[in-house]
């Protein structure tokens, strides 16, 4: 390697001072790579000379590359003047040791959880090993700074308005000092459409009041747009009380123009179906255990029900609708009946009669006959009253008589315990729940 030699400025004894350089290295590009040598009077003197280049003469290029030289990083020029930084390729190719590049989890899994700034509260720990998501949860209770005066506040910087919108509407205003109360408007019921048919189908069982005079009655009649078949108002359940001055019942809603355009004359009149909710009075339906001449021919419908018209009469006027019913009207007791296990006698026939206060058929109460000796005790009333499809018939624990006849000797009824049942015609315990159409 090339020697150098010549004078040089040295610190000796805190001075700077000259000395003679008899050699010292040099690379082939003529930098000064190593110490350099002092004459030998120097040295007794007791200096110590080290004396090295700042900067390179040239500065040379520096690159990191991947251990095959494949991919190569930025090159960076270095002179000795000043820290270099190198950058590592963008890829590096390289030999995985292990099965670090194919593993679906770690060696050793470790402990993950969050915990409060002071560290006094933490959240439940969860082990993490690479093979899953892992959800961290918060602490139960944390203790933190709170700005403001949010953590003392007993009162809202600025009030806020809480609405309620849609069918029913309100607002109110709130600044956190107490509760408050939303006063509501409901808006009109959508549900319903153009026909009063449609209220069929919804039971509410509101009290309706009490009608004490024909008046009163047509009040209510025209309120309520019954004539027009819109039933405003009124549903499947409500009641009212006819003070009749006899019976003084509640009677509900059954149903809304449930007998319209049936009979052999049209019956055109809109119109509310009521029954009472308990029965006015009891009674048997004939003397003695015969259903001899069908329902029409029995004292129930001759002596009873004429009678309840008469009282209802004087409450409600012409409201009291009249309509017409197929009612059973002989009888042969030696025929079967269709009650079957053996019962003897059964409706034969029947024909078309004027009717207002009636008493129900099976098929009203249940949706079907069960004891009814034939079609004949059915007639018009063919459906199932609306009120049957929301609630039993034995709400009241009160049995009843229904118009059917079952036997010879025995009507149907529907008994206080829920169940379809029959009754000897002399039975004096009957009670009378009738049907009755106002509009």
């Amino acid at each position: 390697m090339p020697k150098m030699r010549g004078k040089f400025n040295v610190l000796k004894d805190g001075q700077y001072v000259e000395i003679l350089v008899e050699q010292a290295e040099k690379d082939a590009d003529g930098n000064v790579i190593s110490e350099v040598y002092a004459k030998k009077d120097d040295i007794a003197n007791g200096l110590v000379i080290a004396l090295k280049a700042s900067e390179l003469e040239k500065a040379f290029g520096i690159t990191v590359a991947d251990h095959d030289g494949t991919n190569a990083g930025e090159k960076s020029s270095a002179d000795g003047s000043a820290d270099v930084v190198l950058k590592l390729p963008a890829t590096i190719k390289a030999d995985l040791s292990g099965n670090a590049d194919t593993a679906s989890k770690l060696e050793s899994s470790f402990s993950l959880q969050i915990s409060d700034y002071s560290d006094i509260n933490s959240g439940a720990a969860e082990d993490v090993d690479g093979s899953k998501n892992v959800k961290l949860h918060l602490p139960k209770t944390m203790e933190a700074d709170i700005t403001g005066n949010s953590g003392s506040a007993d009162k809202l910087k600025t009030a806020r308005k809480v609405s309620l919108t849609g069918d029913i509407t309100g607002s109110a205003s709130f600044d956190g000092t107490g509760d408050v109360t939303i006063e509501t408007t409901a808006e009109a019921l959508t549900l319903i459409g153009a026909s009063g048919l449609y209220h069929n189908g919804i039971y509410r069982g509101k009290n309706l009041g009490a009608i004490t005079s024909v008046e009163e009655m047509n009040t209510f009649i025209v309120n309520h747009e019954v004539a027009e078949g819109m039933f405003t108002d009124l549903y499947v359940g409500d009641y009212l009380t006819i003070q009749d001055g006899t019976y003084n019942k509640e009677w509900e809603i059954a149903g809304f123009d449930t007998y319209l355009h049936k009979g052999d004359t049209d019956f055109t009149s809109h119109h509310v179906c009521l029954i009472p909710k308990t029965n006015l009075t009891t009674s048997y339906m004939n003397s003695t255990d015969t259903t001899a001449g069908g329902f029409v021919n029995s004292y129930m419908y001759k002596t009873v029900l004429p009678t309840v018209n008469s009282k209802l009469a004087s409450v409600l006027g012409n409201h009291l609708l009249t309509r017409r019913a197929l009612l059973s009207n002989t009888i042969n007791a030696n025929l079967s009946s269709g009650a079957g296990a053996g019962w003897m006698g059964c409706a034969t026939d029947w024909a078309w009669y004027d009717v207002k206060a009636c008493l129900m058929s099976e098929v009203a109460v249940y949706g079907s006959k069960v004891f009814s000796s034939s079609f004949f005790d059915i007639g018009e009333d063919c459906e199932r009253l609306p009120i049957f499809s929301f609630k039993g018939h034995s709400y009241s624990r009160e049995w009843f008589w229904l118009r059917a006849v079952a036997s010879s000797a025995g009507f149907a009824r529907a008994d206080a315990v829920g169940i379809a049942a029959t009754g000897t015609a002399s039975a004096a315990a009957g009670g009378v729940r009738p049907l009755i159409c106002v509009g």
